[in-house]
């Protein structure tokens, strides 16, 4: 486990992000017979975000589905996953380009303007996990989500440590706990990992989720906030 007592120099989230306008509804919603969830009842202390949880329908779709999570908290009625799909350049056997997500987040989220994020060394350094602390929760004290991109190692898939091979995955970061220095992650797998169904919603320490999100053997891996 990485020491994470030394504190990154707070940073304070671009001015676009604290405007909490409404936005036009963009496409259609979920298709009939699609149902999202609410996040789990708070506990004392614990921030959360306004998102519906929704699983990926397929084992590519964990990109637009986050997507969608991410939209969910600002929008009544996100795009639909094959409209976000198409703007992400999702495809089946390549899945979703990283490089594509903060564009359309930023050019879709009413109010807020995404970065991408890339933690260097897996794993974290002390640095890299504490600027993702004060970048995400920043986010979510102001009601946005963040997504996290994964490069998950063999046996280190969080809640199943089974995965015989790499995993990239996306993720939403959806709350935190500021007492645990833990963060809540609304994951869209469901059971498309393979042998292993993940729930919906799972709380994770920092720790753990800045290693996730750390480069691995040339894969790139980050966050966008």
């Amino acid at each position: 486990m990485p020491d994470l007592t030394t504190t990154a120099p707070r940073l304070t989230r671009r001015g676009a992000l604290r405007t909490l306008g409404t936005a036009a509804l963009l496409g259609t919603g979920l298709a009939a017979g699609s149902a999202a969830l609410s996040a789990p009842a708070s506990a004392s202390g614990r921030v959360e975000t306004a998102s519906k949880h929704l699983y990926q329908p397929n084992s590519y779709y964990c990109g637009p589905t986050s997507v969608w999570m991410v939209l969910s908290a600002k929008m009544a009625t996100p795009p639909s996953l094959a409209t976000i799909a198409a703007h992400l350049e999702t495809e089946e056997y390549g899945a979703t380009p990283f490089w594509t997500i903060d564009d359309y987040l930023s050019a879709t989220m009413p109010g807020a303007t995404y970065s991408f994020q890339k933690v260097p060394t897996k794993p974290a350094t002390s640095y890299s996990a504490n600027l993702l602390w004060e970048r995400v929760t920043e986010n979510v004290r102001n009601g946005y989500p963040s997504i996290a991109y994964w490069q998950a190692p063999a046996g280190s898939y969080p809640l199943w440590h089974g995965n015989t091979s790499r995993i990239g995955h996306y993720v939403v970061i959806d709350g935190y706990d500021p007492d645990t220095r833990e963060l809540l992650i609304a994951d869209p797998a469901g059971s498309a990992l393979g042998g292993f169904t993940a729930p919906a919603y799972y709380w994770l320490p920092l720790w753990q989720v800045a290693n996730l999100c750390g480069v691995y053997d040339g894969w790139d891996a980050g966050y966008f906030w």
